[in-house]
């Protein structure tokens, strides 16, 4: 989930040149997530059961995926997700992805910053279960070029497969 719009941030950082313009969808600028207000750190409790390898994968499939239908409640099609991660290695696979980029060290390291991202950028958030809208707003703090912000409500955080043609319509007059 979500892992798009960091690389996105980053690479537009850090490789300026590279980019004409971003569209970050859900997740801010890294430095905007700093220091998560409480309703963020609620909001993104899962991460911090992710990185207990072995205990996590157990807990999300245990009683036919209890805590992983209650995680994702209303978010996409979870029979779908649930099959998918069902197969050999998948839902460790997955898990990987938050144990690798969201360490839980990142309460106590001191926070690196990437620089500010030179290109026009926007912002889309849709009614999500999993991010505030804090990060996103506060991104405009880390764009030199013109910032843009869209909210959809009604939509999940998945708004690719949700509100395409929505989404395509933004796309294509920013883009």
């Amino acid at each position: 989930m979500s892992w798009g719009a960091p690389v996105a941030w980053f690479l537009a950082a850090i490789m300026p040149h590279r980019v004409d313009r971003l569209v970050a969808i859900s997740v801010g600028h890294p430095d905007a997530m700093v220091h998560p207000m409480l309703e963020q750190l609620q909001k993104s409790w899962s991460y911090n059961l992710f990185h207990f390898q072995e205990l996590a994968e157990e807990a999300l499939q245990k009683d036919d995926w209890y805590l992983f239908r209650e995680f994702i409640h209303g978010n996409g099609d979870i029979e779908g997700y649930i099959e998918d991660l069902s197969e050999p290695g998948a839902l460790t696979a997955a898990l990987n992805w938050y144990r690798a980029n969201v360490p839980p060290e990142r309460f106590i390291a001191p926070p690196s910053r990437i620089p500010a991202v030179q290109a026009p950028a926007m912002g889309i958030l849709p009614g999500d279960n999993y991010l505030t809208e804090e990060a996103l707003v506060r991104s405009a703090e880390h764009v030199t070029g013109s910032w843009r912000y869209e909210r959809l409500e009604g939509v999940s955080h998945w708004i690719p497969t949700e509100a395409a043609d929505w989404l395509n319509g933004q796309l294509l007059g920013f883009l």
